[in-house]
């Protein structure tokens, strides 16, 4: 039994979901058998499998295995079985194909080192069906304030099968059934507005891709269902802050906010959405500056960024998210020096504002982007 400062005992609950995973299944369970943190349970349910996927559990005689079987009902409801079954202080997530480093539940312990914290996550070694590296995922450091914008313009700065989290965070959030793919986005794009996370950059957890990869699915509604979920969850005020909503007419402060949903939509792949709230935002509008952004931002869909810089510059007001915009029009069309000045402009006027602060690293990668950490080089 391994104790914290205090003389606590801290368990870790392990949740894996096994669905006809036995090709990959003893290479799992091993990997948390042979932590180097040892106080911990394993919660193994097994999702209806009709391979030999039993046959491994049960060939295992750990005390700390505690085994469920029940009939197939989706990785959202496993998870959140399990997390009701779980007795530990920290809960981690693993597939039932992928591999944690010895080190692995330790490190991510020892980072829950203030009370604010909820969620401890890792870098990802990508390997194949053979154990073949094809690829390194590299997450990154969200503050709360942040991390709602992120989820819906970007994705997740989180790989969901990294995570350590605090038990506490479970008691208002579960994972969602009715979302095929993404229910881990939806379920960290909660956790990390209410609580601070932690990432370690290092490749603690060995995530494999093959051809069974619930990931791979590519059906359009399935994949953007969670960010769907967002746009009706959350308010205009709440995704697109950096409007100033107390001032101004509301009708076209929503018009403005609409069209640039319309573009991050555009960005995510998302094409199926962006006219309709391109042609809500046109409705909304009525004064001649509102007309002249989102003409602006349908040229930058359209990707002719000269008419797009032209209409910005028609706007009267040009306040911190015109400046922007113009900036990232100069900054395709690959006028740097003028880019970086609307950037720091748009920054002088609202500090606050994240938009610049990206697209200033965005700026820099054109030419060369240098990581302080140059241990991926090694093999180069």
């Amino acid at each position: 039994m391994r104790l914290n400062y205090w003389g606590v005992r801290k368990l870790i609950s392990v949740i894996v979901p096994v669905f006809n995973a036995a090709e990959y299944l003893h290479s799992c369970i091993e990997s948390i058998l042979n932590q180097s943190e040892t106080d911990f349970e394993l919660l193994l349910i097994n999702d209806g499998s009709t391979d030999r996927s039993e046959e491994i559990i049960l060939s295992y005689s750990d005390s700390r295995i505690k085994y469920v079987k029940q009939i197939n009902q989706g990785v959202a409801v496993t998870r959140n079985l399990a997390i009701d079954m779980a007795k530990g202080n920290y809960i981690v997530f693993q597939d039932a194909d992928d591999i944690s480093v010895p080190s692995r539940f330790d490190i991510l312990k020892r980072h829950f080192f203030s009370d604010s914290v909820g969620l401890v996550h890792s870098d990802v070694l990508l390997i194949d069906s053979d154990d073949k590296p094809v690829g390194y995922y590299s997450n990154r450091n969200i503050d709360r304030k942040r991390a709602l914008r992120y989820f819906f313009k970007i994705g997740t700065p989180i790989c969901g099968g990294t995570v350590m989290v605090r038990r506490e965070v479970f008691r208002d959030v579960r994972y969602d059934p009715a979302l095929k793919i993404g229910e881990d986005n939806d379920v960290l794009s909660k956790i990390t507005q209410d609580w601070d996370s932690i990432h370690v950059p290092e490749p603690l957890y060995l995530y494999r891709r093959h051809g069974n990869n619930s990931a791979r699915e590519i059906r359009y509604d399935m994949v953007f269902a969670h960010v769907q979920k967002l746009l009706e969850v959350y308010s205009l005020q709440e995704l697109i802050p950096e409007i100033n909503w107390n001032n101004g007419d509301y009708g076209n402060n929503q018009a403005r906010a609409l069209s640039i949903i319309s573009l991050f939509l555009k960005r995510r792949g998302m094409y199926l959405h962006v006219e309709n709230w391109r042609k809500a935002a046109e409705d909304k509008a009525s004064e001649a500056d509102s007309k002249h952004f989102i003409e602006g931002i349908t040229f930058i869909i359209e990707e002719d960024y000269a008419k797009a810089l032209k209409a910005f510059q028609l706007c009267n007001a040009h306040d911190h998210i015109v400046e922007n915009y113009k900036g990232e029009c100069y900054a395709l069309l690959r006028e740097v020096q003028d880019a970086v000045h609307c950037f720091l402009e748009s920054l002088n006027i609202s500090p606050a504002y994240s938009e610049p602060i990206d697209n200033l690293k965005g700026l820099g990668g054109l030419s060369n982007f240098n990581m302080g950490d140059i241990t991926w080089l090694k093999f180069r």
